[in-house]
């Protein structure tokens, strides 16, 4: 049978739970995630559910560009005010977390001060350049 992507709907919630929270040690459900206005949760189904995916947007925090003929403490409090703007502006749009990808070691220090947790996962991205080149490579 073919393997078919829907929308969870509110009979799955019972499976997205009590599957979500067995496998915790292996997924590490974030069960918190699931309420976030942003989330979306998928199902793939091929006559009996199969596998449930949350979804939901996040900020990404990309690669800080500061101006090198400025005093560190300014560049910090101009980074400060710019985090603070964009996780405001996240929290309006119904976004919950948002993600920082740190490569300098003072700049990840500073994302530390302000909230930011170091995360003990792998992190992977895939590049998308439109509709047609979206599926994921077996």
């Amino acid at each position: 049978m073919k393997m078919m992507i829907r929308k969870a709907k509110p009979e799955d919630a019972q499976n997205i739970l009590e599957w979500g929270l067995a496998q915790q040690e292996k997924n590490e459900l974030d069960v918190n995630c699931l309420l976030y206005p942003s989330t979306e949760v998928l199902c793939a189904e091929n006559g009996q559910a199969v596998a449930y995916l949350p979804v939901q947007l996040a900020a990404m925090l990309e690669s800080v560009i500061v101006n090198p003929n400025v005093d560190r403490f300014y560049q910090n409090q101009a980074i400060y005010y710019l985090v603070s703007r964009i996780l405001e502006d996240a929290a309006k749009q119904g976004i919950r977390e948002a993600y920082f990808l740190g490569t300098d070691e003072e700049i990840s220090k500073l994302a530390e001060k302000v909230g930011f947790k170091e995360l003990p996962w792998k992190v992977f991205r895939i590049r998308l350049k439109g509709p047609s080149e979206c599926e994921p490579t077996t």
